[in-house]
């Protein structure tokens, strides 16, 4: 049984348009809990290896594997359900392999890959999936 499940309506959406947008992922303490260690991790004061130039104050940064780099992440809520919602979406034989934290400001585009689905779970979280 699903520790969070999908809707078919969801599921459907997803197939159909390569995202969705699932409310009440996580909770409000868990997403403070999450923002303490992104905002950690974004400033260095965690080590996480950047994707590209180190981290430069203003300028989009991209964290590569952080769940790998910050102590009980692979425990959390956040990381449980999205393996969850993964498997719900492309499969029971879903496995990580991959996360990525981003520190996006607003005055620079977003310009995703292309062939990637996009699963939008909360303020400072995603879930991205290749079919």
């Amino acid at each position: 049984m699903a520790n969070f499940p999908l809707l078919e309506d969801e599921i459907n959406r997803f197939d159909e348009q390569g995202f969705i947008k699932v409310e009440s992922f996580i909770n409000q303490a868990q997403v403070a809990e999450s923002a303490y260690y992104y905002d950690r991790a974004v400033t260095g004061e965690i080590h996480v290896p950047p994707s590209g130039s180190n981290h430069i104050k203003g300028r989009m940064v991209q964290l590569v594997n952080p769940s790998q780099h910050i102590m009980g992440w692979q425990e959390h809520v956040y990381f449980l359900q999205a393996s969850d919602v993964a498997k719900q979406l492309i499969g029971q034989d879903a496995v990580y392999i991959y996360d990525q934290m981003i520190l996006k400001p607003a005055q620079y585009p977003a310009s995703w890959c292309h062939g990637t689905k996009m699963l939008d779970i909360g303020e400072k979280a995603a879930v991205q999936t290749t079919r």
